[in-house]
């Protein structure tokens, strides 16, 4: 069962259409396929070109 918060909070984002509006937008530059990571590294790193492997910090620690 939800809270009354939360249902208040749900009422609340139904009424001002937040539920229309698009979850993220990505920003992403076109690349040039200068370099290239081979097969197995992509997988690992996430991207094929390394000029993007943009390792996550997380902050605080």
């Amino acid at each position: 069962m939800e809270s009354k918060e939360s249902m208040e909070r749900m009422q609340m984002a139904q009424e001002t259409k937040l539920c229309d509006l698009p979850l993220a937008i990505a920003s992403v530059p076109c690349q040039k396929w200068v370099n290239t990571y081979d097969y197995a590294n992509a997988l690992k790193e996430g991207t094929i070109f390394p000029e993007l492997n943009k390792p996550f910090y997380c902050g605080g620690e």
